[in-house]
């Protein structure tokens, strides 16, 4: 660190904080020596050889963010817990170092420990005792009964020189993110990582993604449910892997969006809050959520004659996402690469009118909404849904409504 504002360079505990969050970031030993030496602090409590890194504690963007702990709030359940586990790091014969980690919206406990003459299931002792202590308080202080958050403690393998500090804290980090897998306290280490990781590729997640679009469209409710469960819950949750999690959000949003058109489900606010990974403390909860929409969405085709075939679903979304230009059966049965005649006879056979009244009856439905909802004008309606020709909107719109669209307008407006 090349300056310290002044008012701290008489406060050790301050410059070995600060050196401490320099060592983690890949500063060379020798420059954290010797700035311990020009500030007159004392020399480090921990040798780096026969040591581990352990990193610990709720980020800012869940104790300010979900809980609105301010950051004096949380400096004193810090200095509290580091009171705890020093004492008991001190009586079980561990040399060590606890410090607040720092860097951008991060505020964790750090500890370098030697592990001495302790054996490796005390070492574990250790951490599961450290990991307790913050998450007792946690939930005391900030969790209050509530199940959304824990805590979750990563510890290093042992380490043997200062050079692999850097690349540790990284690995530790990266561990750390893991915890959006679990809804449990817990202590996690790269052993016990590769224990209980399952390889699962995104074309096994494709394919019973496939699998779940599938019974949502055929209105199989119960198999749907048990195939996002076995895809979140028995796959995904053991995958650790969180870009797998972004991409299956991505392609379920997608396919939600086309079920949303389909069937009118009014899903818009879901579509905006509900696929995105930050809005979910644990994969539990994004189950949960996810599963409902899936239902949702299930349900709608089982509604609808134990759902719809592939042609008929392509047709309706076309028409929803086109009804605003002139299109015709023929520009429909292109889009579905069907021929028209078939287009229709499946059509009609599934929805129970044609193409040309369905295309009606939505326009009339969107005219109505603007005729209501906006002062745009009987003409401007009319292009706006599609329909070139004022008069002959006029016409149909009486002959569905059963009133002129100006009337309606006046009989309906905001």
């Amino acid at each position: 660190m090349d300056c310290i504002d002044q008012e701290f360079r008489d406060n050790d505990e301050f410059v070995r904080m600060i050196l401490l969050n320099e060592i983690v970031i890949g500063q060379k030993e020798e420059y954290v020596r010797n700035e311990l030496i020009s500030h007159g602090s004392a020399e480090l409590n921990v040798r780096f050889s026969d040591y581990y890194i352990l990193l610990t504690g709720l980020k800012k963007e869940v104790y300010y963010g979900a809980y609105h702990i301010e950051a004096g709030d949380y400096m004193k359940i810090f200095n509290s817990a580091r009171d705890s586990i020093s004492e008991y790091l001190t009586e079980k014969g561990f040399d060590y170092e606890i410090f607040l980690y720092l860097y951008f919206n991060t505020k964790q406990m750090c500890i370098f420990f030697n592990r001495n003459n302790n054996s490796d299931s005390e070492v574990e002792g250790c951490t599961e005792y450290i990991n307790n202590v913050l998450q007792n308080m946690y939930e005391q202080i900030i969790f209050k009964g509530e199940k959304r958050y824990y805590n979750f403690t990563v510890v290093s393998n042992i380490l043997n020189d200062y050079s692999e500090i850097s690349q540790a804290f990284i690995d530790l980090q990266e561990i750390g993110k893991l915890s959006f897998f679990h809804n449990k306290s817990m202590v996690m280490d790269h052993k016990r990582l590769m224990d209980i990781k399952r390889n699962f590729t995104y074309a096994q997640a494709n394919n019973l993604m496939s699998e779940i679009i599938e019974l949502i469209s055929t209105g199989q409710v119960q198999q749907c449910q048990e195939k996002a469960k076995d895809l979140f819950l028995q796959n995904m949750r053991h995958s650790y892997d969180i870009s797998l999690c972004w991409d299956i959000l991505t392609e379920l949003k997608r396919q939600v969006y086309q079920f949303n058109i389909l069937y009118d489900l009014n899903l818009d606010d879901e579509l905006e809050s509900k696929f995105k990974l930050s809005s979910y403390s644990n994969i539990f909860e994004m189950y949960e959520a996810l599963d409902e929409i899936i239902q949702t969405c299930s349900h709608a085709a089982l509604k609808n004659g134990n759902g719809i075939c592939y042609i008929s679903q392509h047709a309706i979304r076309f028409i929803k996402n086109n009804y605003n230009n002139e299109i015709s059966l023929n520009d429909i049965a292109s889009h579905v690469k069907v021929v028209p005649t078939y287009l229709s006879e499946i059509f009609n056979k599934e929805i129970g009118m044609s193409i040309p009244q369905y295309l009606t009856r939505l326009r009339i439905e969107k005219s109505k909404k603007l005729l209501s909802e906006t002062g745009m004008k009987v003409f401007e309606v009319a292009n706006s849904v599609g329909i070139k020709d004022a008069n002959y909107f006029g016409k149909i719109f009486k002959r569905h409504v059963g009133v002129t669209p100006q009337q309606y307008h006046e009989d309906n407006r905001n």
